[in-house]
């Protein structure tokens, strides 16, 4: 996923990717120690409706949000 957004930045020139799924609070935490001079935003979705996932970390990638959108 790093090697896709370096990428995107460096041969694309995309500034601006949104990653929709992220399963594990080590993935978003690898992707900004990985891209820790670029500017991001973790937005988390949640939705009263939503099938629950038990084998995802959601209940604490909603704690470490920066932007909770329900």
């Amino acid at each position: 996923m790093v090697d896709l957004l370096k990428y995107a930045r460096d041969s694309e020139k995309h500034d601006t990717v949104v990653i929709d799924n992220l399963r594990f609070e080590v993935e978003c935490d690898y992707i900004k120690i990985e891209l820790q001079s670029e500017h991001i935003v973790h937005f988390h979705v949640s939705h009263d409706k939503a099938k629950p996932e038990p084998h995802y970390e959601n209940q604490r990638l909603g704690r470490i949000a920066d932007y909770l959108v329900f």
